[in-house]
């Protein structure tokens, strides 16, 4: 039945997964909008685990996506966050995460500052720009960001990019994230 429907459609403006965990449905999602582009991916999940990451890069590469939005839930980051998703914006992507507000001190995306510092040296020599926006630093809007139930944002994309300005709290299509 989806197959019928999505048949007379040439792009699709937002797809939205909301604890869309199981890696087969992503494949199944690839073999459904098999020529379809896709503008932006919205993914709210608990955890990304590898296998779903993977899944995610199959996506972004067969639909021509070039804006990602991933929300997790506290310390449900990322297995080889560096060797996966990272690397997509070297082909483009713009990738926005986001982490739900919570109880966990001291730590983002289940890593310590000293990590994403690291992280940022590595990835700026890959050509990619990391911005983090945390809810311990100054200027984090805390209102914003609140209302969208978030703690944490960090944004990585090509540094040729033109519209690399400061990160903000945005509303996903149904009303959560940052853009």
């Amino acid at each position: 039945r989806f197959n019928q429907f999505f048949s007379f459609f040439s792009r699709i403006d937002t797809l939205g997964l909301n604890n869309f965990i199981d890696p087969r449905g992503y494949v199944q999602i690839q073999q459904i909008m098999e020529n379809m582009t896709i503008n932006r991916l919205e993914i709210r999940v608990d955890s990304l685990y590898m296998d779903l990451q993977i899944q995610i890069l199959g996506l972004c590469r067969k639909n021509n996506i070039r804006n990602v939005v991933i929300t997790v839930n506290p310390g449900g980051m990322i297995d080889q966050f560096r060797n996966k998703l990272c690397t997509e914006s070297e082909f483009g992507v713009t990738l926005d995460v986001c982490e739900r507000i919570g109880n966990v001190e001291g730590a983002y995306f289940g890593q310590w500052r000293r990590f994403w510092n690291e992280m940022d040296v590595y990835l700026r020599k890959k050509g990619i720009k990391m911005q983090m926006n945390l809810c311990n630093d100054n200027g984090f809007d805390h209102d914003g960001y609140a209302r969208c139930g978030v703690r944490s944002h960090i944004r990585c994309e090509r540094m040729d990019r033109q519209n690399m300005g400061v990160i903000r709290p945005i509303s996903l299509s149904r009303g959560f994230l940052p853009k």
